[in-house]
């Protein structure tokens, strides 16, 4: 009786090793398999133009600072927590610095059809708006940053970042 249940659970550990390895294998082969399209990084615009300009974005409870370069949210502290319980330091949401960068990052990624071959390209624009600093003041609800970028076709893309009193950041 014992050497029949050692049997089957010897078979049981086989078939169960047999059906685990052809399943990875079969997983791996198929994840090799996948048409993932490659991306190239490319900077929008002159090579003089990509020095970054930050904006800032001050409302009663965030203060933000934002780099045209991209887009990117690079610093957001809130006004009303500290750092530590002694400091007159803002809590930080995002920080960038030497030892680490906790940052929003964002890119456009566009799609070309050259010679019926579809390529991709991760572009970070360099945006522009009407202000340097916007200021949410007391007697408005929302308060709107509109980045704008404009291609070489002509093609006018706006990136909007609102900001409302219910203290909500849509990014």
């Amino acid at each position: 009786m014992h050497s029949q249940r050692n049997t089957i659970l010897i078979l049981f550990l086989m078939v169960t090793a047999y059906i685990f390895f052809t399943w990875n294998s079969d997983k791996t082969a198929a994840l090799n398999q996948q048409n993932i399209p490659t991306a190239s990084i490319i900077s929008a615009g002159k090579t003089e133009e990509v020095i970054s300009k930050i904006i800032t974005v001050n409302t009663d409870l965030f203060y933000i600072e934002i780099d045209l370069n991209g887009g990117d949210i690079v610093k957001a502290d809130l006004k009303d927590q500290k750092q530590d319980i002694d400091s007159d330091e803002n809590f930080h949401l995002l920080r960038s610095n030497d030892n680490f960068k906790y940052a929003v990052n964002s890119s456009l990624l566009m799609t070309s059809d050259a010679n019926g071959i579809k390529t991709q390209s991760l572009i970070k624009p360099v945006y522009k708006t009407e202000q340097n600093s916007y200021q949410l003041s007391d007697n408005e609800n929302s308060l709107s940053v509109v980045l704008t970028f404009t291609d070489s076709s002509d093609t006018t893309y706006k990136k909007s970042t609102p900001l409302t009193v219910d203290h909500t950041l849509y990014l």
